[in-house]
């Protein structure tokens, strides 16, 4: 085993600390399984052995959710800051001897969520305190990128490789969201009726919606230049489904406004009021999909660009890794968690429709944490065999 900071041999298995560098031991066991000492939990159990072993993998994988959120109250530097931004060159992309294998401890994400909240208030107190309506029309924007620009530089942080930059994943961002939704709506001028009112319809949209973000995603990851690693999948897929849900979700914000806005001014004639109304009516779809977004086309997309690669094996992209078995018997989460979410079930009152959103939020963030679990399990072993060759 090695110190997961310095990459010195341990031959003690009592170790606590590294005896070059001095960092806490954190290492995979012969067994595969993540260890950590210092009295920190384990997050393991039922869920995470079957899970695991329904992605190919043998015994439990321990979460260490804590270490997600430890490094977000500490102090980091503006170097820190920079180091992150370029990663994933041709000239910083480090060898996979390099690697560094410990539980990542993500901090950035917390830094862009202050930000943009920042701005997204600022914009809100300029309508309300001054009335300027031009701020007014910046909300839904802003509003809608807060949540999966958040999720999706988590995921960023996550790719230990440090093989995809910055730059690239705010290109698939951008780029894969506007193509995943382009081709989704040409998908479905040939699919059957998605109306969301009954079941049926509501399958529909799941498999369309999924089918669209799958087949972007995994042009992404056909372009991707060097080793494929099962946490670049969640980056990729999180990209276009983070860009396919701001598109969305602005789309949905300003058609609501708009035609609240227009009743209004139907109904009363009064167009002193016409921007309030629109500001309401808006203002809750972009709280509503913005609080829910993490559980959706960003958390499922990810779980996709995940099955892709898990699907190739190791080997080169090819295009009949989605006609796998592997592939196949993964991206029915996604599918089946976009169903339920636009079927017309457990709605009778507000609570029992709150209850299913957390409950779907909830479920996918399980799956997409073991995934994650799995992809840094999968980093350790290839930086272990490339380090006993």
């Amino acid at each position: 085993m090695f110190c997961q900071k310095c990459g010195t041999e341990i031959t003690d298995d009592s170790q606590k600390f590294c005896h070059k560098c001095g960092e806490r031991l954190s290492f995979a066991g012969d067994d595969g399984n993540w260890q950590q000492e210092g009295g920190q939990k384990r997050r393991s159990g039922g869920v995470t052995s079957r899970l695991n072993a329904f992605v190919g993998g043998e015994g439990k994988l321990d979460l260490h959710l804590r270490d997600l959120v430890s490094g977000v109250l500490k102090h980091h530097t503006a170097e820190e800051t920079e180091e992150l931004f370029i990663c994933g060159t041709s000239k910083t992309t480090p060898t996979e001897s390099e690697i560094l294998t410990e539980w990542p401890r993500p901090w950035l994400y917390s830094r862009v969520f202050v930000l943009l909240m920042a701005v997204y208030f600022a914009l809100t107190l300029m309508w309300k305190v001054i009335g300027n309506r031009y701020a007014l029309m910046n909300v839904p924007y802003i509003g809608t990128l807060i949540a999966p620009i958040t999720v999706l530089v988590f995921f960023f942080e996550m790719n230990v490789p440090r093989n995809i930059s910055m730059l690239k994943t705010f290109k698939v961002f951008l780029v894969g969201g506007v193509a995943s939704l382009f081709f989704t709506l040409l998908l479905f001028e040939i699919a059957p009726s998605a109306d969301t009112s009954n079941i049926s319809g509501a399958i529909v949209v799941g498999i369309v919606e999924e089918i669209g973000k799958v087949g972007i995603c995994a042009y992404f990851i056909s372009k991707h230049k060097g080793k494929l690693y099962l946490l670049n999948g969640i980056v990729y897929g999180g990209a276009v489904g983070a860009g396919f849900a701001v598109f969305e979700s602005v789309g949905y914000a300003l058609t609501w406004g708009i035609q609240n806005g227009a009743e209004w001014l139907m109904q009363t004639g009064n167009t002193g009021e016409l921007y309030e109304a629109f500001y309401v009516a808006m203002l809750d779809t972009v709280k509503v999909r913005g609080f829910l977004s993490p559980g959706g086309h960003i958390a499922w997309a990810a779980v996709e660009g995940f099955a892709i690669i898990l699907a190739l094996k190791g080997a080169e992209f090819g295009w009949e890794a989605l006609a796998k078995v592997t592939f196949l018997k993964i991206v029915w989460i996604p599918v089946a968690l976009h169903a339920l979410w636009d079927a017309p079930l457990f709605i009778q009152t507000q609570f029992m429709s709150n209850c299913k959103m957390i409950f779907l939020v909830v479920s996918i963030w399980i799956v997409l944490l073991i995934f994650i679990t799995k992809g840094l399990h999968e980093v350790n072993k290839r930086k272990k065999n490339v380090q006993e060759e």
